[in-house]
Formats: C-alpha cells, structure tokens, sequence
C-alpha cells in the first residue's frame, strides 16, 4: 500500500433497481412484459441481500517522467493516463463492486441466469454513479473524468496489480481481489482512477465497441486521434 494514503470504504451503497429502466437499458422488443416481470422477480431476490462497496483514496499526482506516473508510491504507465493527468493535482483511485453477496444468490425456478447477470451490471453501475456523485460532493469538484486499466490496450489489464497494491490489504474491506490473469472477482467490479476534468473523460470514449451494455460514454472518433490510440 501507498505510504500516506487516505483510505476509504463506503458499504451499502443505495443502488435502487427498476425492471422498467433495466428492460429499456436491454433494448428488447419482444416479450417485454415477460421479461420485465422475470427482471421484477430478481430484483425482488437480490435486493435483501445487496451490498455494493467502493474503497479510493484521495491521492495526488506527484511525478509524471514520460508515460510514467507516481501516485503516491505507485507508478502508473500509460500515455492515456499521462495524457490525462499533466495538468491535474488531485486524483481518486477506487475500486466499486456490486458485491459478492449477489453471486451467492441462489435462483429459483424460472428463474434466469443471464438477466441476474443484467441485473448485477445495473448495480455495479448505479454503485459507480454514486461513488462518483459522493466524490465531487464531498470534495468540492464540479466534474469527474475516469480511466481505468484494461479499458484500453494503451493501459493494459495487468496494470490492476498497481492499482490494487496502492490500497494493500485495504482491498479486503470490500470483498474484491484478483485472478492470476488480473480479473477482478467478484466480476461486476469496476476499478480506476478518478480525475477532476471539466472537459469530461471515459475511456469509453475511446472504445468503438457496439452495443456494449456497460458503456458510460459514446465513442469519440476524434478523441482517439488526439490520445493517438488505435481503435478499440
């Protein structure tokens, strides 16, 4: 873990499901109804049982030599987080899950496998929008950008291992740790870094992958000439 560093944990975060906005999140047009009361069903499930965590740190930039980038004692390499971070002082680094409760439930029958695995993505991402709502809140920023490793080959999935070793055993408070190959288990876990940006950053911005239900922003054909990145 980064000596000096201010850890939190936030558990039990709000993550309020609705069948009605997780069937138009799916974008289907058949069986709506049907699919809406099974999404209904689960969200009915899980919902004694959910537990959402996030854990960051308020950190700040302090060397950046070519690609590199210090955070504390971590050294970050990627041109897109230099990029992003020349002019920036202050930064988040944080790890949101939707919890490993949710892949102890148990389904009943009838119950569906695939659509728990939709419902479990919304709480990961409504967990991301409230740790990013209680980070410019509480700290006064008017706007967040993120990036995160494996977003993007220009910052690769294997730079997880920094990323988790800036919060050391801190990491167990919310129940998420990684594989050999540098997943994130639970899988519904988002992990990055977060930075004040008043243009506004996702590395979703640079991925041209389609119909993509975890996407945050719309591709931006021109941003990934600008970060000279190949296309996603």
């Amino acid at each position: 873990m980064s000596s000096g560093v201010q850890v939190k944990v936030i558990e039990n975060i709000p993550a309020k499901l609705d069948a009605d906005e997780l069937v138009k999140g799916l974008r289907i047009r058949r069986n709506v109804d049907y699919i809406r009361n099974k999404l209904g069903s689960l969200i009915e499930t899980i919902s004694p049982v959910m537990n959402p965590k996030a854990i960051y740190s308020v950190s700040f930039v302090d060397k950046i030599e070519g690609d590199n980038v210090t955070i504390g004692d971590t050294v970050f390499t990627s041109r897109v987080v230099r990029m992003n971070l020349e002019k920036v002082g202050r930064v988040f680094p944080y790890i949101v899950t939707a919890g490993s409760e949710l892949d102890d439930v148990e389904l009943s029958k009838g119950q569906s496998a695939m659509l728990l695995n939709q419902v479990k993505t919304a709480v990961v991402s409504k967990a991301y929008q409230y740790l990013k709502a209680h980070l410019t809140e509480k700290y006064g920023i008017k706007s967040l950008s993120s990036v995160g490793p494996g977003r993007l080959d220009e910052w690769p999935i294997t730079q997880q291992r920094e990323l988790f070793s800036h919060f050391g055993d801190n990491v167990d408070r919310i129940g998420v740790h990684l594989t050999k190959t540098c997943l994130m288990v639970p899988i519904k876990t988002i992990s990055g870094l977060f930075f004040p940006s008043e243009a506004g950053f996702e590395s979703c911005e640079l991925c041209s992958r389609e119909n993509c239900i975890g996407r945050r922003a719309a591709f931006d054909p021109k941003l990934v000439e600008i970060f000279g990145v190949e296309n996603q």
